[in-house]
């Protein structure tokens, strides 16, 4: 039980803390009390994989890790932060701080926070200590920021107001707008499943929905063409069709499937031919003809399995990971590449990208099964109340899966004319089939949301 401690003269109300995060464009909240070991020396505790979602880096890089302990292995995930002290009389910045993921244990930890500070909480967070806190927050520029203090009456009001204090996770995780809306102890979205529950039910409520696609000012379209389920789902969930690696709905990433094998992500390479010429220019060099027959028309496509015994008829590739085995990355420069049958890899995903893009997009998730019908020249789709939630992926789970032929790249990239003009899209899958979703996460279960 954490001591009330009264609130001291240059220390920030809570209320007023979140005004100045607002102010700098913020609106997560990571929420910690922080534990004795949690301080500079033994750097502080953010959970395992899945603690890579919570803030942005400026970079990452795997290197080689100098611990001499028998347990460590060779390489170490170093996430640099744009990361920012706020104290009582300003906001200053901290430009050592890194998030370091240690996969061996496998933990993640806040580093080098004190370090070039120059008016860092260091009294407070610095030696070892009871009763303190600490909050985080971030925002869209990458820049994240601490406030770190005693815990008083203050705080234990604002937690017990707020947040389910019976969570078992390393941070209670919330956002300042909802907070504000004042929606209570519903406001934590750590591990709860209760409002995706709620938001799926009220979906499958309506039945048979006509396929639909936000525009760009968010208002419901008409959509016709055959991958309407998701943008129907985020559609009926008020979600506007995005393209980047954060979850989709309060914390959620949502999957939806017709039971058919189930796209994970879709990556663009960050290396190679392609990173260096283009999707055009690789289709161009390395895809084939279409094959039903379409004139001015090149595709790249076809599943590609780490465990394939022979090149990919069509590509001539095949799908190799390096840097990787048992359990363990071996290499500072670890990759999922396509290689030529002359050895040379044309693409490369490197770790780094695809570590920070699988946990920001599959912490957790969502799979929800659709049905598809057309009636009067219009389609419709009815979403299943049997939903799956998976909870702590990790991305050695994702790489085993892959070396296992469990996940494989399934790519259908092409190349076309339009009138007179060339035109490319590139859709790089990394998709596994149903079956083996639950494989790639730590927690997972299947629920009935009329139950």
């Amino acid at each position: 039980m954490f001591a009330d401690r009264p609130n001291t003269e240059g220390h920030l109300k809570i209320d007023s803390l979140l005004q100045i995060l607002k102010s700098k464009g913020c609106d997560k909240l990571l929420i910690k009390k922080l534990s004795p070991n949690d301080n500079s020396k033994n750097q502080v505790y953010f959970g395992g994989e899945k603690a890579l979602k919570y803030l942005p880096f400026k970079t990452s890089v795997l290197v080689e890790q100098k611990s001499k302990k028998k347990t460590a292995r060779k390489y170490i995930f170093r996430n640099l932060l744009e990361f920012n002290w706020i104290v009582d009389n300003g906001c200053f910045v901290a430009p050592e701080a890194k998030l370091i993921f240690y996969p061996q244990y496998p933990e993640s930890r806040l580093s080098g926070f004190l370090k070039g500070c120059k008016n860092a909480p260091s009294k407070i967070i610095g030696p070892r200590g009871k009763n303190r806190f600490l909050i985080l927050s971030f925002n869209k520029n990458g820049q994240s920021f601490g406030y770190v203090d005693f815990i008083n009456t203050d705080f234990n009001s604002f937690l017990n107001k707020n947040f389910d204090t019976e969570e078992n996770d390393t941070f209670f995780e919330s956002t300042i707008s909802l907070i504000e809306a004042k929606k209570g102890k519903n406001s934590s979205i750590g591990n709860s499943t209760i409002e995706i529950r709620k938001a799926i039910k009220s979906v499958c409520d309506r039945g048979w929905i006509a396929s639909s696609k936000l525009d760009a000012k968010g208002k419901k379209q008409s959509y016709s063409a055959p991958n309407g389920g998701g943008f129907t789902l985020e559609a009926e969930l008020g979600i506007m069709p995005n393209s980047d690696a954060n979850p989709d709905y309060l914390g959620w990433e949502l999957k939806q499937h017709s039971g058919k094998p189930v796209t994970l992500f879709t990556p663009e390479p960050d290396a190679g031919f392609y990173k260096e010429n283009g999707v055009a220019e690789f289709i161009r060099t390395f895809g084939y003809p279409d094959r039903s027959g379409k004139k001015n028309r090149f595709n790249f496509g076809g599943v590609h399995r780490v465990n394939d015994k022979d090149f990919h008829k069509l590509t001539k590739m095949k799908i190799v990971i390096h840097g990787y085995s048992n359990g363990t990355f071996t290499t500072n420069d670890g990759y999922i590449g396509l290689q030529t049958t002359n050895g040379e890899i044309v693409a490369k995903w490197s770790f780094i990208k695809l570590l920070i893009h699988w946990q920001r997009k599959h912490a957790k998730t969502c799979f929800i099964k659709s049905e598809r019908k057309e009636s009067n020249g219009q389609t419709f789709y009815r979403f299943s109340p049997v939903i799956e939630l998976g909870i702590e992926s990790t991305f050695t789970n994702f790489l085993d899966s892959m070396i296992k032929g469990a996940s494989y790249y399934d790519p259908s990239s092409k190349l076309f004319k339009e009138g007179e003009k060339w035109k490319s899209k590139a859709r790089n899958q990394f998709r596994v089939k149903e079956g083996d979703l639950q494989s790639l996460f730590n927690i997972y279960y299947r629920i009935n949301i009329y139950s």
